[in-house]
């Protein structure tokens, strides 16, 4: 099957390592799929934000999390106070997010897979404004699986910033 100009250019370039991006209100995250990270771009401040387990996955299904809009970061549903800088983000699957990722965990022809999942070039999560009936109902469909996300904790060595 063949891919359009735009599919051959991005799979190209995710071929050469270029990872996908999604936004989150205010800030750009690059999607790690193989360790199930979202990495702040640009912004050594903020702290990883992990999705999942390494090698399992929601490929189709998405997660939903509450996301403090301020601070860049998940908030746990147990500290979970609403707040107007608080908001639920729908981060979509696998599928969408990296569909090379997901080939390659799968240990499927890229070009095949791409071709019926094509990569989305820009994405963007979506965003829900976050009430506490809101939650009770994604809780209560299994919508929501508890617990949400994880942060994940930078190590840094001693006398260096990175």
């Amino acid at each position: 099957m063949e891919l359009s100009d735009e599919q051959e250019e991005l799979l190209k370039q995710r071929q050469k390592g270029v990872l996908p991006e999604i936004e989150l209100p205010g800030q750009v995250y690059v999607v790690d799929w193989k360790e199930r990270v979202l990495r702040p771009k640009d912004r050594l401040d903020l702290m990883p934000l992990k999705f999942g387990e390494k090698g399992k996955g929601f490929y189709a299904d998405g997660y939903h999390f509450l996301y403090d809009t301020e601070k860049k970061e998940f908030v746990e549903i147990d500290d979970f106070k609403l707040r107007s800088n608080i908001v639920i983000i729908k981060l979509p699957g696998g599928l969408v997010l990296d569909p090379v990722g997901v080939a390659r965990e799968s240990g499927l022809n890229e070009r095949l897979f791409i071709a019926s999942n094509p990569i989305i070039p820009k994405l963007s999560a979506e965003v829900l404004r976050v009430s506490k009936n809101e939650i009770r109902r994604m809780i209560n469909n299994k919508i929501w699986k508890v617990p949400l996300i994880t942060r994940v904790a930078r190590k840094f060595k001693k006398g260096r910033g990175k």
